[in-house]
């Protein structure tokens, strides 16, 4: 194996699969990226047994490679790349079992194991296939994944559920203490109800391969796992094995108190309750009056803070605590003029959404007195 390339080019399709590489793995060939020339191309390969993802690049200089594989410490092979000076051709080759980098007067000689023990777990096999705008997939994704359970035993919550139902795609994530769902209408050529989970780690890593472009991206889903091609990124994941909990009948229940508020001034309120918030409670109470809300925050030395609020609220008055931060998460995410926070009573959950666009709905749970 042999070829010449540009720093920058091998640099960006290295960043694409180097922060999916753990290190100090059980198999030693897991710390390494599998490396393959073949057609006058470059194929990067990092794999965790759960994810993976292959980068493909066209080789700078055509008539100066020689086809082959191997496998190299990704750790390494990262770092002697990026401290090479900017604008230089990098030459490797594989001499000996042994992974030869070199440009102008350096050399760096590395240690490698044979492409053969590379592990691959994905099945051609495929059983759905969904066309999505690039941007809509980033959008669903960034709107729902900061609700994401950590290390929850109910490992189904430390995922992401995509779903098409009633010609929508949509995104659902829980930490069994909020709810958020993102929803976009599009058609596609399917007949039943599509749904699978993926975990944190695989929306983190796919997150970072898309960019807001309008083209299409085909995701293949088998039995599983699931396979996309992605800006010459081949990306490849397991799904999680369980069933998500049915969070439709959170929508049957009738809501009447709404509060509308401009989404920048109640950021900006709750932000500053945050300076006086418990440390381990994060808890802020809210007060609704006709037209006004009371956020007031205590904390664990008694000192306390309250900030006052004009909002639009016709009905009954309210008192209710909830994680001050859960709230901030969902005006961060949300980027309308106004919001809308829809009540039931003192002991049930709130609804935040657009005051235009239901398609981003949040449901936070209070907490007590």
């Amino acid at each position: 194996m042999k070829f010449s390339i540009k720093r920058e080019k091998l640099l960006k399709n290295l960043s694409k699969i180097i922060g999916l590489i753990k290190y100090k793995n059980v198999f030693p060939v897991l710390n390494n990226i599998l490396i393959k020339v073949s057609n006058g191309n470059l194929f990067l390969t990092g794999s965790d047994m759960e994810i993976e993802i292959t980068s493909k690049s066209i080789l700078d200089i055509k008539n100066f490679y020689e086809e082959g594989s191997t496998t190299v410490s990704a750790k390494k092979f990262y770092n002697i790349c990026r401290i090479i000076p900017l604008g230089e051709i990098i030459s490797i080759s594989l001499i000996n079992e042994r992974l030869s980098i070199f440009f102008k007067k350096s050399k760096f000689f590395l240690s490698t194991i044979n492409s053969k023990k590379f592990p691959y777990f994905y099945s051609e096999e495929e059983k759905f296939k969904l066309n999505i705008p690039e941007c809509i997939l980033k959008s669903l994704i960034s709107s729902t994944k900061f609700s994401i359970a950590e290390k929850n035993s109910r490992f189904y919550l430390n995922g992401m559920l995509f779903e098409y139902k009633d010609s929508k795609i949509r995104t659902v994530t829980t930490d069994g203490h909020r709810l958020s769902i993102c929803s976009f209408k599009i058609n596609f050529s399917i007949v039943n109800k599509v749904s699978f989970i993926l975990s944190k780690k695989c929306v983190s890593e796919l997150f970072k391969l898309l960019s807001n472009e309008r083209k299409n991206i085909s995701i293949n889903i088998n039995n599983g796992a699931i396979r996309s091609n992605i800006d010459n990124c081949l990306f490849t994941s397991k799904l999680v094995d369980g069933s998500f909990p049915d969070y439709h009948h959170i929508f049957l229940r009738n809501n009447e108190k709404i509060m509308n508020s401009n989404r920048e001034r109640l950021r900006q309120a709750f932000l500053r309750s945050t300076v006086l918030v418990h440390e381990k409670f994060s808890k802020v109470c809210l007060s609704l009056n006709d037209d006004i809300l009371k956020i007031v925050a205590n904390n664990s030395i008694q000192e306390k803070s309250e900030e006052i609020v004009r909002v639009k609220y016709k009905n009954s008055n309210l008192e209710i605590c909830f994680n001050v931060y859960y709230i901030i998460d969902v005006l961060n995410i949300l980027k309308c003029e106004r919001v809308n926070f829809i009540f039931c009573d003192s002991n049930s959950f709130l609804r935040i959404e657009d005051e235009e666009d239901s398609s981003k709905q949040y449901i936070i749970m209070p907490m007590r007195f």
